[in-house]
Order: structure tokens, then C-alpha cells, then sequence
């Protein structure tokens, strides 16, 4: 489970990122 987590971080951040972009 903590590798999911740990996925799940970067993952948010590249949706914000790109949200932020578009």
C-alpha cells in the first residue's frame, strides 16, 4: 500500500500541473 501512496503523490501533482496549464 505505501508504494500506491507514494504513486498517488506524484500522480495529483502532474493532474495540477496540467490543470494549471490548461
Amino acid at each position: 500500500y505505501e508504494e500506491q501512496e507514494r504513486i498517488d503523490k506524484p500522480e495529483i501533482s502532474s493532474k495540477a500541473e496540467v490543470d494549471e496549464k490548461r
